[in-house]
């Protein structure tokens, strides 16, 4: 807007924002289920990663993060993709976020490097990434209710003991 106009623009702006602000949790509920499509579709599910519609909402403001903290289903589905430190990072985050609530997440990961020499590989920090990813993941089977995997560069899956999925409805693992 030209310069006279800026004040009374700025000021409605300025309204609107803490209108915003002051939403009902439910209200908040429900522009984050319009912003990430139906929790049935896996592509819908937010990506474990600093940008992601969780992770937005609960920086606008204080009643927006109470209430994004407190609503655990914002937390218990969600894609990993990448495999670094700071998705381990994230992926705890919203562990420790979705409670005790079951949770469906779907996987894309690689499992080693391939610039490396096939003897550097498992030791590689993709590697080591991959596996702390998988164990964070492990640790939480117990909720696990659909798990779908997507892993490049995995030659052998092993056994890791018995596991515990009392509430596993889909379990999809495909290694490429």
């Amino acid at each position: 807007p030209p310069c006279g106009l800026r004040r009374p623009y700025i000021e409605r702006l300025a309204i609107i924002m803490i209108d915003m602000r002051h939403l009902p949790a439910d209200v908040l509920y429900k522009i984050y289920l319009e912003a990430t499509g139906p929790p049935s579709n896996p592509r819908s599910w937010p990506k474990v990663h600093l940008d992601s519609i969780p992770l937005v909402l609960s920086r606008v403001c204080r009643s927006w993060r109470l209430a994004m903290l407190s609503y655990t289903p914002a937390w218990s589905c969600f894609c990993v993709h990448d495999v670094k430190v700071t998705t381990l990072r994230l992926l705890a985050t919203w562990l420790e976020r979705s409670n005790t609530s079951n949770i469906c997440f779907f996987a894309k990961l690689r499992a080693n490097d391939r610039t490396r020499r096939a003897s550097e590989r498992r030791f590689s920090p993709v590697a080591r990434h991959f596996w702390a990813i998988l164990k964070a993941l492990l640790n939480e089977q117990h909720r696990w209710e659909c798990a779908i995997f997507r892993v490049n560069g995995l030659n052998n899956v092993g056994s890791s003991g018995m596991f515990n999925m009392p509430n596993l409805r889909l379990l999809d693992f495909g290694i490429q």
